[in-house]
C-alpha cells in the first residue's frame, strides 16, 4: 500500500497515473493515494480523477471530479453525518435534512434549483437568497423572529415590478382575528407611498362584512393633510358617537375659515334631524362671541318652530343695542303674530325701561287696525290706561301735515246699544282743549233729543270776536257767532233811544240771536234793549235811556248766536 502524499503550500501538484502487474491481467490500474496539504487545491492542481485532498488546517475533504480545458475542478461534500464547509453548492438536486439543523455560521445559503427540506431547524446568521419560490410549510407554528434591535428588523420586500404585491392570506380561519397584526408595546403603521385616494386600503370583501376600529382612551384620529375624509356608507347609516355613554362629539374647528355643511337627500325624501330623540336636553346653535351669526333659509317648504302646550320662546333675551326683525323688506305676505283661537295675552315691550313703540310708521299710506275685528264678546282696548306715576302723553294724529285732510274718527260709527265716551271726566284736574283757533277752524258738538251739558261748576268761557267803534259811528263788525261790539262817545240822554248797528258775516236772516247791553260811566244811565233786528249779514240793536241822567260811558252789546 502506498503512503499518502503530502504537498506543501506553494507548489503546483501534477500527479501521474499508477499502474501495477497483476497475476493475471498484465497491469492494473493503482488508486491514487489521498493528497494531504496545509491547503485548498485549486484549479492547477491535477490528479487521476476521483482523487482525494485533505486540507488538514480546514478539516476539508475535496474530490477531483473533472479536468476541462486543463482546469481541475474540486469537490467538497462530507460523506455524513456533520461538517463544516465554506460553501455547499447543490446543482442539480435537492438539500434533505430529515433531522437534525443546518447551522450557517458565516456566508450564505443558495438554492439556484431544486428544493432545500429541513426536518430540524435552520439557523443562517448571514443572508438566506432565493432565486426561485420560497414556500414554507408545516402542521406547527411558524414563527419569523429578528433580534436586531433596528428598524426593519423583520423585513417582507417585493422588487419585481409594478405588478407585484405582497399578500398575507389566511385561507381556512374563521374568527375576526385570522389576520393579526399585533405591536406588543408599539404602535401599527400602514403606510402607502401612492398618490391617490387609494393609497391605503381596508375592504370588507365580504358582502356582509364589515371594518371595526376600536382603541382605548387615546381614541382614534383620522388626519388627512389638506385632502377630504369621506365616509359613504351606502344606503346604510352613518353613526357617530351613537355608543349609550354620555361623552362630547365635536364636528368641525375654530380654525380660519372652516365650514361645515350637513346635506340631506333631495326634496320630499331626506332630512336633517338635530336632537329628535325623546329626550329633555338643550339645543344650542351658534355663540355669542363678536360677529358670530346664524342665518337660516328656507324654501317653499315653509318654516316652523313649534313647541308644546308650555313652551317659551325667547327672542334676543340677552339682546343690548340690537335689532330684532321679522319679515321682509319686500314683503307682500301676511306678519301674524299670536293667531290663536284661545284666550291669551299678548305682551309688547311690557316690562321696564324707557322704549319707543313704532306700529305702522311708513310713509306709504298703511291701514292699521287694533281690536278691530266683530267681537263676539266683550272686548276692552286700553291706551295708557294704566296708574301712571310720571307724566303721560297720548298722541293721536299730532304731527304736521303736509298735505291731504288728517282724520281722526272717535266713536264714528253706529251702535245699536249706543256710545259711551269720556273725554278726561276723572276726578283730576284736567285741561282739555277742543278745537283750533287757526283761520277758519270749525269745532262741532252735537246732541240729540238728550242735550248738551256742560257741567263747568259756573265756570265757562268762549273766545269772542271783538270791535270798537267811536261816535258818531254807531256801527261796529264782528263776524263771529260769539261776540262783543264797543260803542264809545255816545251821550243818549235820559229817556232817548239809541240804534247799533253789527255787521257780521256769520249771520243770517234766521239765525238765532242772544244778545246783552252793559253801559259804562258815573251818571244813572240806564240802556235797555228794547228791539232787535235780524238780517242777513248783519243785526241792529235799539237801546233806551231808562235812566235819570245823559249817557257818559261806553255802550258794550255781548251777542252769541247758538243757530
Amino acid at each position: 500500500m502506498k503512503e499518502l502524499l503530502h504537498k506543501g503550500e506553494s507548489m503546483s501538484v501534477q500527479q501521474q497515473k499508477h499502474v501495477a502487474y497483476g497475476l493475471t491481467d498484465a497491469l492494473l490500474n493503482i488508486p491514487q493515494a489521498p493528497i494531504i496539504s496545509n491547503r485548498a487545491p485549486t484549479v492547477n492542481d491535477k490528479a487521476e480523477i476521483g482523487t482525494l485532498w485533505v486540507d488538514t488546517p480546514a478539516n476539508a475533504v475535496y474530490a477531483l471530479t473533472s479536468i476541462v480545458d486543463n482546469a481541475a475542478t474540486w469537490t467538497t461534500s462530507p460523506a455524513s453525518g456533520s461538517g463544516v464547509f465554506t460553501a455547499v453548492t447543490v446543482n442539480p438536486g435537492d438539500v434533505a435534512v430529515t433531522a437534525g439543523n443546518v447551522d450557517i455560521a458565516a456566508g450564505n445559503l443558495n438554492l439556484t434549483t431544486g428544493n432545500a427540506v429541513i426536518g430540524g431547524n435552520l439557523t443562517v446568521a448571514g443572508i438566506s437568497t432565493f432565486t426561485g419560490g420560497f414556500v414554507i410549510t408545516d402542521t406547527a407554528p411558524i414563527v419569523l423572529t429578528s433580534t436586531s434591535n433596528t428598524a426593519g428588523a423583520v423585513t417582507l420586500e417585493a422588487n419585481g415590478g409594478v405588478l407585484e404585491t405582497i399578500l398575507i392570506e389566511s385561507l381556512q380561519g374563521t374568527g375576526n382575528a385570522s389576520v393579526d397584526l399585533v405591536s406588543a408595546v408599539g404602535g401599527v403603521t400602514l403606510s402607502g407611498g401612492k398618490a391617490s385616494i387609494n393609497a391605503v386600503n381596508l375592504v370588507a370583501s365580504n358582502g356582509a362584512g364589515g371594518i371595526t376600529a376600536s382603541a382605548g382612551t387615546a381614541g382614534i384620529a383620522l388626519t388627512a393633510a389638506n385632502g377630504p375624509i369621506a365616509l359613504a356608507s351606502g344606503t346604510g347609516a352613518i353613526l357617530i358617537g351613537t355608543d349609550a355613554v354620555a361623552h362630547a362629539i365635536s364636528i368641525g374647528n375654530n380654525t380660519g375659515a372652516t365650514s361645515v355643511s350637513i346635506q340631506a337627500g333631495t326634496a320630499g325624501a331626506g332630512a336633517i334631524n338635530i336632537g329628535t330623540s325623546a329626550n329633555a336636553v338643550p339645543i344650542v346653535i351658534g355663540n355669542l362671541t363678536g360677529a358670530s351669526g346664524i342665518i337660516e333659509h328656507v324654501g317653499a317648504g315653509n318654516y316652523v318652530l313649534d313647541g308644546v302646550a308650555g313652551s317659551t320662546y325667547n327672542f334676543g333675551a340677552s339682546t343690548v343695542g340690537g335689532t330684532l326683525t321679522f319679515g321682509g323688506s319686500a314683503q307682500t305676505g301676511n306678519l301674524i303674530i299670536g293667531p290663536s283661537t284661545a284666550a291669551m295675552n299678548a305682551a309688547f315691550a311690557n316690562s321696564n325701561g324707557a322704549k319707543a313703540i313704532n306700529i305702522g310708521n311708513g310713509i306709504s299710506g298703511n291701514t292699521i287696525a287694533i281690536g278691530n275685528g266683530a267681537n263676539s264678546s266683550a272686548q276692552a282696548v286700553n291706551i295708557a290706561s294704566g296708574a301712571a306715576a310720571a307724566i303721560s302723553i297720548v298722541s293721536i294724529l299730532a304731527g304736521n301735515a303736509t298735505a291731504g285732510v288728517q282724520t281722526l274718527n272717535l266713536a264714528s260709527g253706529t251702535s245699536v246699544a249706543g256710545k259711551v265716551v269720556h273725554i278726561a271726566d276723572g276726578a283730576s284736574v284736567n285741561t282739555v282743549t277742543l278745537g283750533s283757533t287757526a283761520t277758519t277752524s270749525t269745532t262741532t258738538i252735537q246732541a240729540g233729543s238728550g242735550g248738551i251739558n256742560l257741567n263747568a261748576g259756573g265756570e265757562l268761557s268762549a273766545q269772542v270776536g271783538t270791535d270798537t267803534a267811536a261816535s258818531p259811528t254807531a256801527t261796529a263788525t264782528v263776524n263771529t257767532l260769539i261776540g262783543k261790539a264797543t260803542f264809545t262817545g255816545f251821550t243818549t240822554a235820559a229817556g232817548a233811544s239809541q240804534v247799533f248797528v253789527v255787521t257780521n258775516g256769520a249771520i243770517t236772516a234766521t239765525s238765532v240771536l242772544l244778545c246783552s247791553v252793559t253801559n259804562q260811566g258815573t251818571n244813572d244811565a240806564q240802556m235797555t234793549i228794547n228791539r232787535i233786528q235780524v238780517s242777513a249779514g248783519s243785526f241792529s240793536v235799539t237801546l233806551k235811556n231808562n235812566g235819570a241822567a245823559a249817557l257818559n260811558g261806553n255802550v258794550i252789546i255781548s251777542f252769541w248766536s247758538p243757530a
